[in-house]
């Protein structure tokens, strides 16, 4: 197919709601499910009638295809569709959407208990704040990995809260193909299962609650200190 007849071909199925399926540049897909091969001009067929098709040898889900195309949403291999409709063979825009990983809104992290369970394994400055996200990120990854096996054994999981460790929620979300919204509950739930592990170890007495780093002499301080060292070492000299 040359120039101007490809360009030919992708206006008239333009003309017919078709839209390009990203990094797929030969197919052409519209809001229903209906995949064109733009070189032969057929419609791929899924059989038997079922939620995938294959495009140059690989599996894909139509209803994923529908979402990537019209709403940019990336393709979640590991999430499962639903159907509004409950009709799996209708693959409408206006009837699919990605499964919620949690159907609540999950427990957001106390930040009380966040900075007692820290304090169970580190001296911490006084100053510290639950936003200080670097090193209470830091703090968090120290915990997770000695405690990790007791809170949860899904290899997934636990690498989505490594990735979140080192990285934003949303680059952590992109990467794992979740929306913000998945990925922040997953982190808040990991979170606040880690932190109910230390703590419940505390109450057992397992743990104590360690003390706070000591604060950095100022000069003043340090002066004084000075000028009493100096008259306890002058009343020594006096008494020899």
């Amino acid at each position: 197919m040359n120039h101007t007849a490809r360009n030919s071909e992708i206006n008239k199925l333009k003309l017919r709601g078709f839209k390009v399926i990203p990094k797929n540049r030969n197919y052409y897909i519209n809001q229903s499910g209906d995949i064109v091969n733009l070189i032969t001009g057929n419609l791929l067929k899924n059989y038997p009638r079922n939620e995938n098709v294959k495009i140059e040898g690989k599996t894909l889900n139509i209803a994923k295809l529908v979402l990537l195309t019209f709403k940019k949403e990336p393709y979640r291999e590991k999430q499962h569709i639903e159907y509004k409709d409950n009709d799996k063979t209708n693959f409408h825009l206006s009837n699919v959407k990605y499964k919620r990983i949690f159907r609540t809104t999950g427990e957001p992290v106390n930040k009380t208990d966040l900075l007692q369970a820290i304090r169970c394994y580190f001296e911490v400055k006084k100053s510290l704040k639950p936003d200080y996200t670097l090193i209470i990120k830091l703090y968090l990854g120290i915990i997770f990995k000695k405690r990790q096996k007791q809170i949860i054994n899904n290899q997934n999981i636990i690498d989505i809260y490594y990735e979140y460790l080192t990285n934003s929620i949303a680059k952590t979300a992109q990467k794992h193909k979740l929306s913000v919204r998945d990925c922040t509950l997953i982190i808040n739930s990991i979170t606040n299962k880690l932190i109910n592990s230390v703590l419940n170890d505390l109450k057992a007495g397992k743990l104590v609650i360690l003390p706070y780093l000591p604060r950095k002499r100022t000069i003043k301080q340090l002066y004084k200190e000075y000028q009493e060292h100096t008259k306890e070492l002058l009343k020594k000299i006096d008494t020899v």
